[in-house]
């Protein structure tokens, strides 16, 4: 027979071991099935129970397993901690990018900024240089006008003389 401890740990050795490593959960009637078929192999009432290691009591509830293990897209599948590490990685990454892409199209956006405050300068540099040029152009010819007066009252001027 196989007394209830052995059996409790038993059950809490495979649940280690396949929380750990394994990629589905293991119901509680594989790792009684493994036991019971393990008292029909050792039937002997005087001899104790075999002493079994983790890897082998781990090897006999799979082995015990009918079908198959669900594929990883089951929803009862557990996460191991490989699966939380990697998933922390993926997000971790993904968030990286994220920031990556925010960041270039911040870039991107001030550099168009700097472009339209640059043009829009300059633009109003050659508005005024214009205006400027406008004035002098003015400024010239008020001034070429007087000279002409100049002249002209000079001669008259002169023709008096």
């Amino acid at each position: 027979t196989n007394s209830q401890p052995l059996r409790t740990l038993q059950k809490l050795q495979a649940m280690l071991d396949d929380s750990d490593y394994a990629t589905h959960t293991v119901s509680s009637e594989s790792v009684t099935d493994s036991s019971s078929s393990r008292n029909v192999v050792n039937e002997e009432p005087s001899s104790p129970p075999p002493v079994t290691t983790a890897a082998a009591t781990t090897a006999t509830v799979i082995k015990s397993t009918n079908p198959p293990p669900p594929p990883p897209s089951q929803p009862d599948k557990l996460w191991t901690s490989k699966d939380r590490a990697k998933y922390r990685r993926t997000r971790r990454t993904e968030k990286q990018r994220q920031q990556q892409h925010e960041q270039r199209a911040r870039e991107i956006r001030d550099i168009q900024r700097q472009r339209i405050i640059r043009e829009e300068r300059e633009r109003k540099e050659l508005e005024e240089l214009r205006r400027k040029q406008a004035e002098l152009l003015e400024r010239q010819g008020q001034d070429q006008q007087r000279r002409q007066q100049m002249q002209q009252q000079q001669q008259v001027i002169h023709q008096y003389e």
